[in-house]
């Protein structure tokens, strides 16, 4: 059996191989580079979300199994009170302009969607948040019976 030369490799931190070694290097200055700036956002993240208040002016908090409830709309347009709460394997924090908001994966593996819940529009008592609601009832309430008064004076030719 004749022996035969291997390319000498490089191996880098992520299980990658390379031929060059100055292409391995840079490789591996980058994963070095991305869990740094992994790391300096997350602590960021966790900085950015301590400044930030809930709809009824509490300190957002992650806290473990911590509940918060936030006004939506339903297909129909009808605002709803749901329960939120975030887990630390599902949620990224984002920054839109001068809200903060957290983006959330929901549902099971087969329908999964993700939800952005801006900081300022959670509430952490849910009596508070009823009473939001209520508002937010009373105001579609007022939409669509402007929308009916306006479709019957269209139909009167007015």
């Amino acid at each position: 059996m004749p022996v035969t030369a291997k390319p000498v490799t490089y191996e880098t931190s992520d299980g990658r191989e390379f031929e060059d070694k100055d292409e391995a290097d840079r490789h591996e200055e980058l994963i070095t580079a991305r869990r740094e700036y992994d790391e300096a956002r997350q602590k960021f993240n966790q900085a950015l979300v301590k400044t930030q208040k809930t709809a009824d002016d509490e300190p957002f908090d992650f806290g473990l199994f911590r509940t918060y409830f936030v006004i939506t709309d339903s297909w129909a347009q009808i605002p709803s009170l749901k329960r939120v709460n975030f887990l630390g394997w599902n949620f990224e924090v984002a920054e839109h302009e001068d809200q903060v908001e957290i983006i959330q994966n929901e549902g099971d593996f087969t329908n999964e969607r993700r939800y952005g819940y801006p900081i300022n529009r959670l509430y952490v008592s849910e009596k508070r948040a009823k009473i939001a609601l209520g508002n937010a009832l009373e105001s579609w309430l007022e939409e669509q019976r402007r929308t009916v008064m306006e479709a019957k004076k269209e139909l009167r030719g007015e």
